[in-house]
């Protein structure tokens, strides 16, 4: 969800950049605002607790919208969609999209334009009034100078030493099926130090993923839990992001982090579940500074007949597949680069 509304956030600087007179309004969850705080090309953002309240369709009927673009395409927003009333209302194709959209696109397969199918299914959401799309555009996350400091500061506390190298840990994923093993990221942890020994390691959890956390550090090497501050980690999803715009990188599994790295221009090396198709995330032509790593490029023959539901089914038989020895001379090269 929250990678979904800084992806879509594209939407926004297009627009603006074709339209600089249009006003343009964001209906986003409350707990994803962080990543679109301070995004200029958004005019006013509406704020709702989930996608069932009722409350906030009075309050948009008044705004007389021209043209409703619902990246999301769920039930509840298309109806919300349609109560609103503009004139053009746009969204995914659906079996439902025929009485919420008057104009419905089936997400695209295969890039046309050079670019992460993400980026490029949003895009086509606009493509009917929108002219001079910038291809070229990318998410983006806004930090203030003031915010930057109080973090800064924070870090500084820890006794980080920014002279040093500093790599966020994307420990684990949005769920279990998008995490790499436990005792297998442990091993890559251990590469990180093996390669770059002066090192430090920040490890990216939230609260209720305390007891995983220390899983793999208690895994981890003596020599390598030594360059983790184990204790210095975003107490929110704001100051994560910030956090991160100070590191060297962001290693780890892919999700909703590595887009926040990107959107505020740190290096990602990112480890894709099987059963998720880098296309819809990563493009060729990132990898001189983004690396997506996928089980598929070390077994082709496995994914000759990708069918999603089938692979999710199979993930944790796929993931024991994805060793670390396969995944540590592409993360090394990676780390080679950096310097």
């Amino acid at each position: 969800m929250i990678g979904d509304v800084l992806t879509t956030s594209i939407l926004f600087e297009a627009l603006k950049k074709e339209f600089p007179k249009a006003q343009l309004h964001y209906l986003v969850m409350k707990h994803t605002t962080p990543v679109i705080k301070n995004n200029p090309f958004i005019d006013r953002v509406f704020i709702i607790d989930n996608d069932k309240d009722s409350s906030i369709t009075k309050i948009l009927k008044t705004e007389g919208y021209d043209i409703i673009v619902d990246s999301y395409s769920k039930v509840a927003t298309g109806l919300l969609s349609l109560k609103i009333g503009a004139k053009k209302r746009i969204g995914y194709k659906k079996w439902y999209s025929w009485l919420t959209y008057n104009l419905a696109y089936s997400p695209i397969p295969k890039s046309k334009n050079g670019v992460a199918l993400a980026i490029e299914n949003r895009f086509q959401l606009i493509s009917s009034f929108a002219e001079q799309i910038d291809y070229s555009i990318t998410p983006k996350i806004y930090i203030t100078e003031e915010e930057k400091q109080a973090v800064r500061k924070k870090m500084e506390a820890s006794d980080l030493d920014f002279n040093k190298p500093i790599f966020m840990l994307n420990v684990l994923g949005s769920s279990e099926d998008k995490t790499y093993p436990l005792h297998y990221f442990a091993e890559l942890t251990d590469t990180i130090v093996k390669h770059t020994p002066h090192a430090q390691l920040l490890f990216n959890y939230i609260p209720s993923q305390l007891e995983s956390a220390n899983a793999i550090y208690d895994k981890c090497k003596p020599e390598t839990q030594q360059q983790i501050f184990f204790d210095l980690y975003g107490n929110s999803l704001r100051e994560f992001i910030i956090l991160t715009s100070f590191c060297t990188a962001l290693i780890g599994n892919e999700g909703g982090a590595v887009n926040m790295a990107k959107a505020v221009n740190v290096p990602t090396f990112a480890i894709f579940s099987p059963w998720v198709r880098t296309e819809t995330w990563a493009i060729e032509k990132e990898h001189t500074t983004n690396k997506a790593i996928h089980l598929k490029q070390f077994f082709p023959e496995l994914f000759t007949d990708y069918k999603r539901k089938a692979f999710h089914k199979r993930q944790a038989e796929l993931y024991k597949k994805f060793t670390p020895d396969l995944i540590s001379p592409k993360l090394n090269s990676f780390l080679d680069n950096l310097k």
